[in-house]
């Protein structure tokens, strides 16, 4: 028994040490914040919305009616219903055809994919306060998709098809010049998502790649001499979506092969495999595309199996805590309820800050904001690594 004690009580003494090295390096673990939510926007019209917000208080939106969309700005600390300016930055009158959603930086550049005037495909970017910039296609091709890359250089991560159809991602920087990351020599497949990490290193979800001759899918990390590495691939996880990007841990949701569990998942720098919420028999088509920030925190939706629509919009972090619904329609939402919400995973700040759209029962759109998103910071990510037993890695 002696041993066995003097065992337990080593362990105790080494998980302590583990914790106070945590606190000495970088400071106590933050108290979880309570949640509040507050309208930044409310409109009579019935909208299909998608936010993206800064870390500077700036949110940019996509607003959609049948008739077309249109591109918008607000500063949330003062919206229209306090005095503030609704800013058009593109579609007056929801009169642009065809708009995607919104990506953000943390410095409040955005940028978003549009047909011009003269019907071509471009991306178009602005700055926190200036004027929007056209970048065309080259060779009159389209592009599929734009992503600010992470952090406030501006760089525009962009998903490309030529005239010929194939696919390129092209790194668009802040003086125009295009640095193309990935070739076409992987034909008309789709790149998805792509978000840059830790030492601007560029990750990206591909619908299909070739490695070593065989067709693959899933999350790709760009080398610094153009080399591509398979950080989540095929033969670990299948219905890939992402990624999102916390420090250098990729976080995604997918069904992995080997459990047959789906849910959400976080590849850390090491390669270790962390499940932040997973159950067997979720299909993973039913999981929105997580959002995540450098402290820890995860924001992801639940969607519905019939048509697609965001049926919850959950939170959680890497560390282990409690997956949370931040909001699920049915709930009363502004002496209303909620109909309808709008998903975006540009809409989580570093701040711990979530923007969200609702469609409500009495046929306004509200553009809401959720502050205090829980994660237990930069401590957890070594002291509850050490002392997390039973948490659940490969």
């Amino acid at each position: 028994m002696f041993p066995q004690r003097r065992q337990r009580w080593t362990d105790l003494v080494r998980r302590a040490i583990a914790v106070g090295m945590a606190i000495c390096c970088f400071g106590a673990i933050p108290a979880r914040a309570q949640i509040t939510q507050y309208a930044v926007y409310r409109g009579a019209e019935s909208l299909s919305v998608a936010v993206a917000l800064s870390d500077g208080d700036l949110l940019t939106f996509r607003a959609a009616t049948p008739g077309g969309a249109g591109m918008f700005g607000l500063q949330p600390s003062a919206p229209p219903a306090a005095g503030g300016v609704l800013l058009t930055i593109r579609g007056q009158n929801f009169a642009s055809p065809e708009i995607s959603h919104p990506s953000m930086s943390s410095s409040g550049a955005m940028c978003f994919t549009d047909i011009d005037v003269d019907g071509r495909s471009a991306i178009f970017t602005r700055s926190a306060g200036g004027t929007l910039l056209t970048i065309r296609g080259d060779n009159f091709g389209s592009y599929a998709g734009a992503f600010m890359g992470g952090g406030s250089i501006g760089t525009i991560l962009g998903d490309f098809r030529n005239a010929a159809g194939q696919a390129a991602l092209l790194a668009v920087q802040p003086g125009g010049s295009h640095i193309t990351i990935v070739g076409d020599n992987f034909g008309a497949r789709g790149f998805g998502r792509a978000r840059s990490g830790a030492g601007g290193r560029t990750y990206t979800l591909f619908d299909a790649f070739p490695v070593n001759g065989i067709v693959n899918s899933g999350i790709l990390s760009i080398g610094d001499d153009g080399t591509i590495i398979t950080i989540v691939g095929r033969d670990q996880f299948q219905n890939v979506r992402g990624p999102a990007v916390s420090n250098d841990t990729i976080v995604f949701t997918g069904l992995e092969v080997a459990s047959g569990v789906g849910g959400v998942f976080a590849r850390a720098p090491g390669g270790s495999i962390i499940t932040i919420h997973g159950q067997h028999f979720i299909d993973p088509p039913y999981l929105s595309e997580p959002a995540a920030n450098d402290a820890g925190a995860v924001v992801f939706a639940r969607l519905g199996a019939a048509n697609g629509g965001v049926e919850r919009i959950h939170y959680t972090d890497m560390f282990g805590g409690p997956l949370q619904t931040l909001v699920a329609v049915g709930d009363p939402l502004l002496d209303s309820t909620v109909v309808e919400l709008f998903f975006n995973p540009d809409g989580l700040n570093q701040a711990g800050d979530f923007a969200y759209g609702a469609r409500l029962a009495d046929g306004s759109t509200a553009i809401m904001i959720a502050t205090g998103i829980p994660a237990p910071g930069a401590a957890a990510l070594l002291g509850l690594g050490a002392i997390a037993a039973g948490r659940r890695r490969r």
